[in-house]
């Protein structure tokens, strides 16, 4: 049964996501710019899952934490979408891929990385916890 089990490997990830954002990148300057932006939704679902993947303090306050950034995130752009308020009008074009309700359903896998990543590096810093969620 351990050997099924795949162990926490953060150079891995960072390596991974190191090659894969510093492809992206020199894509998105060259004549193949069409076929790198069709690659986002791909991209923030590779992130996604190495971050699920890394995550090593697994209780169900991370779990319901990560689920509301997804869906919280996703209503807070369906909001800003549908009436303006929150973010002021804007629309997504087809780059992200399958959208509902005018919305990429990917969206809610980048407010995760983003809350995730900004909230990691508040942690580190020793502030008030109220400081921390503000910054972040």
């Amino acid at each position: 049964m351990n050997a099924l089990i795949v162990k926490y490997r953060p150079a891995a990830a960072i390596t991974i996501l190191v090659i894969l954002y510093t492809v992206g990148l020199i894509g998105l300057h060259t004549d193949s710019r069409a076929w790198f932006l069709a690659a986002t939704p791909l991209t923030l679902v590779i992130s996604a899952t190495l971050l699920v993947w890394n995550h090593q303090d697994w209780n169900l306050a991370a779990v319901t934490a990560m689920v509301a950034c997804v869906l919280g995130g996703y209503a807070a752009e369906v909001i800003g979408v549908q009436t303006g308020w929150l973010f002021g009008e804007y629309a997504y074009g087809p780059t992200l891929g399958f959208q509902w309700i005018n919305v990429p359903l990917v969206i809610g896998l980048n407010w995760l990385l983003l809350v995730y990543a900004t909230g990691t590096l508040w942690a580190r810093l020793r502030a008030h916890k109220l400081l921390q969620a503000a910054g972040a």
